[in-house]
């Protein structure tokens, strides 16, 4: 009758650890999958603007210089020239503010979007943790039970 019994809650303890961290890694990479995809989103985003960008200099060039072979030079010519050109100019500002509005609303349409899917995934992570406690907390009585009943 000297041997000594280890005590049961030790185990106990030991695997209810596991699943918690176990949980947290499966979010955590939930987490970081949805922020490499959104990267990803913002990278092609960003080629898709600097694309316009360039596609708005290039028309912009061309209107010049079909406006300059227009204009045989003279005074009046480039007077002329000048107010042509300041209207295109008007224009191109348009545009860009235009498409400056358009980016902006859409990366607002991102980021509440982004928002939206982390608030799903903490409230999964929530809900995940506290099914894993529950079921360390209607384990752990059990095992009590059984205890006190040997």
């Amino acid at each position: 009758m000297t041997e000594h019994t280890p005590k049961p809650q030790e185990p106990v303890t030991k695997t209810t650890v596991t699943p918690e961290p176990a949980l947290q890694a499966a979010e955590a990479q939930q987490v970081e999958i949805s922020e490499q995809e959104e990267q990803v989103k913002k990278q092609d985003f960003a080629q898709l603007v600097q694309t316009q960008i360039i596609e708005l200099k290039q028309e912009f060039l061309n209107r010049i210089e079909s406006i300059k072979a227009q204009f045989p030079l003279s005074q009046a010519d480039l007077l002329e020239l000048k107010d042509v050109v300041k209207e295109e100019f008007s224009t191109v500002i348009e545009d860009v503010n235009q498409v400056s509005k358009e980016i902006k609303q859409e990366i607002s349409d991102i980021s509440a979007k982004h928002k939206e899917q982390l608030a799903e995934i903490f409230k999964r992570s929530k809900q995940h943790t506290v099914e894993a406690l529950n079921k360390i907390n209607l384990s752990q009585p059990k095992e009590k039970s059984d205890q006190t009943e040997s």
